[in-house]
């Protein structure tokens, strides 16, 4: 059912608000109408009635147009404002509209009030909506730069205490939260404490410490639901019974309340207030739930160094109880699992223990004898110049340890110790210590890995919010200066022409909004299903799909997938890669010449390696070698694109752990190299 239009009618008149009634019913217009005859009814029916639109009359006795303007400023200063009169000049009207009235109409001229009524209450539309636009822009922009904060901090941090201060403090300063705390549990007392907070007056802090929460409460919500809680109205939300007094003390209107995990439970929760009514919508909720998982991931980082340093503890302090004599050293050495052996200055086995033994039959399918080389020819040439090297290091009587990383007959990390062995006063061999640190090694690595994935999120995040900031800077301004045109006193044709305007910046506003949504479901499909990808199926399906362009300019695709001919991954990733880089070398092909397209693939250190390779216009890598990835960014501008391709392909092959580059020359055609890890193949 439509809205009835509440219209406030300043006149003294009746005749002339019968003839404003009369105009308005003649537009059918639903409305229902109160008539103010001075300034006294006017301040009144203002606060009371809650008009959505004024007309007022210019001249009334000891009251006029111009006061009452300014009197509705004051109290509803968002109510379209029309002065309605017989007597008003241009020249005071055109002061008027200057001075901030919506419009005036002659009394004489009432025919066109319903056309000027409908635009007053549109611009007082778009103008709502406008300033919700910019609300929600300015609040996405201030989430962004708190999940690049937090992240960076993640980065530096090294400790839990330390992680959830920083967070808090970041929450009110780039999330610009009023109040942030994090709560740990005590499942035993069922209660929840305040550990770290900012924003909270000292005289409150009690109030969340040992909090006992009830089974209608929200700490039992999001244990049982595992998931997050919000309030967008929290003095009236039944579930925040017992906090809307001090939420009404401290001006508190929304809140989310997230789980801390740690190991996959829930241990605590991240707690975050706003000034704000109706603060966290689905896309906030969605930020704030990748701030609050990057809190557990750390704190999973930080549990595993915990557990791994207690266990170097227990090393050390294992080893520091070992007792050597001649009684018990055959019986120790034997029953390690760590390699022991001893070489004379001519590089032969003096002695060795069973773990040793055991590695040799490995390694060369025999146990080495005493007094053999223990220089084996079974060795790779690289690696037996490396053990002689250390040997060598060892009789000129350094005593040092090295990682080693051999690959065949299986993959092994090795922290090898040699001491040089004396006898009265001349090195005489080596003693050689060998330890197993695969597993040690392997969680180093991925430690790093997942650092470095931290890294390179924060970098996205901050790209991204970067990308936002400048490319919808220009048609948000576009609209706001056409929009402010639009409010003054234009003729009709610069009118039309100043709509065509605005509706244009809109259509680029909403093509740079639907870019970068495609570029955040890139970063977001990260975890769809991978299955293996025939290369020639794949170069097949794109060829049927551009087939008329291929018959067309009679292009020629070579393909060589020899060295490797499939891939696992997510398909429609590759298929992207694989679509753009062929659709940019038929769409920047050399004028009279036949493209040539060819794709071949090759193994190299443990990487698959696609390169595609064309005969088109080739690009001055000189010129624009830094901006070839970036978005929106063109370099044949008589071509028609949106410089959005190569970007996509950069995203999705780093999105899958690999990285692409380019050679080219202008008018000499241009080379992608792809590289991808040969663990996805």
């Amino acid at each position: 059912m439509e809205a009835v239009l509440k219209i406030l009618i300043l006149e003294d008149n009746p005749s002339d608000v019968c003839l404003l009634e009369y105009e308005l019913n003649k537009a059918e217009f639903n409305f229902s109408s109160y008539n103010a005859r001075n300034r006294e009814e006017f301040e009144k029916a203002l606060f009371n009635f809650k008009p959505d639109i004024i007309l007022s009359d210019y001249s009334l006795p000891s009251f006029n147009g111009t006061q009452a303007f300014i009197i509705k400023q004051k109290i509803s200063p968002h109510v379209p404002f029309i002065i309605v009169s017989g007597t008003i000049g241009d020249e005071n009207a055109v002061e008027l509209i200057k001075s901030g009235v919506t419009d005036y109409i002659l009394k004489g001229r009432l025919m066109a009030l319903p056309q000027k009524i409908s635009r007053a209450l549109k611009d007082l539309e778009k103008a709502e909506e406008k300033l919700i636009t910019d609300k929600n822009l300015y609040k996405a922009k201030n989430l962004y730069a708190f999940i690049s904060q937090v992240n960076q901090n993640i980065v530096r941090v090294k400790d839990e205490t330390t992680l959830f201060l920083n967070s808090c403090h970041l929450a009110t300063d780039f999330g610009k939260f009023k109040m942030s705390w994090v709560g740990l549990f005590d499942f035993d007392k069922k209660t929840i404490s305040l550990v770290e907070q900012y924003g909270i007056p000292d005289e409150d802090l009690g109030l969340f410490s040992n909090y006992a929460y009830q089974t209608s409460d929200v700490e039992d919500h999001i244990l049982r639901s595992g998931t997050y809680f919000v309030s967008n109205d929290i003095k009236n939300d039944p579930k925040l019974e017992n906090f809307k007094v001090y939420a009404l003390k401290r001006n508190l209107n929304s809140c989310i309340v997230l789980p801390i995990k740690k190991s996959g439970t829930i241990i605590g929760t991240f707690n975050l207030y706003s000034t704000e009514h109706n603060f966290s919508g689905a896309d906030e909720v969605k930020l704030l739930e990748e701030v609050t998982n990057d809190i557990s991931f750390a704190l999973d980082i930080f549990e595993k160094d915990r557990k791994q340093r207690e266990t170097d503890k227990k090393i050390v302090k294992n080893e520091k109880r070992r007792v050597f004599d001649k009684n018990n050293l055959n019986a120790l050495i034997n029953n390690t699992q760590d390699l022991m052996w001893s070489v004379d200055s001519s590089y032969n086995l003096i002695t060795a223990n069973t773990p040793f033994d055991e590695m040799a039959k490995i390694t060369f399918g025999k146990i080495v004898e005493k007094g053999s080389s223990v220089l084996s020819e079974a060795y790779t040439p690289k690696v037996l110049e490396e053990f002689k090297n250390s040997y060598d290091r060892t009789f000129s009587g350094e005593m040092f340890t090295e990682v080693k990383y051999f690959a065949k007959p299986l993959e092994l990390w090795s922290e090898i110790s040699y001491s040089p062995i004396r006898k009265e006063n001349k090195i005489i061999g080596a003693a050689c210590f060998s330890r197993n640190i695969t597993e040690r090694k392997k969680k180093e690595i991925e430690r790093e890995k997942m650092l470095a994935n931290i890294v390179q999120h924060s970098r996205n995040l901050e790209q991204f919010a970067q990308i936002v900031s400048h490319n919808l800077r220009a048609p948000v301004a576009n609209i706001l200066g056409i929009a402010n045109l639009l409010k003054s006193n234009i003729s009709i044709e610069d009118r039309e022409r100043s709509q065509n305007f605005l509706f244009g910046a809109t259509e680029q506003l909403d093509l740079i909004i639907k870019d970068l949504n495609n570029i955040l479901q890139v970063r977001s499909e990260i975890n769809e299903f991978k299955e293996v990808v025939y290369f020639d199926e794949l170069i097949g399906s794109i060829k049927s799909g551009i087939h008329h362009a291929v018959e067309k300019e009679t292009i020629k695709i070579k393909a060589d997938f020899t060295a490797i001919e499939k891939i696992t991954s997510i398909k429609s990733y590759i298929h992207s890669v694989f679509y753009n880089l062929i659709s940019n070398s038929i769409k920047y092909r050399k004028p009279g010449s036949i493209p040539e397209i060819t794709i071949e693939t090759k193994i190299v250190d443990d990487k698959i390696v696609i390169t595609f390779t064309d005969n088109g216009l080739g690009i001055d890598l000189v010129k624009h070698g830094d901006k070839i990835f970036g978005l929106y960014k063109r370099f044949h501008l008589n071509t028609e694109g949106k410089g959005l391709g190569l970007f996509m392909v950069k995203t999705q092959i780093e999105t899958l752990g690999g990285q692409i580059s380019i050679q080219s020359k202008e008018g000499e055609g241009a080379r992608f190299i792809i590289e991808l890890p040969l663990s996805s193949h």
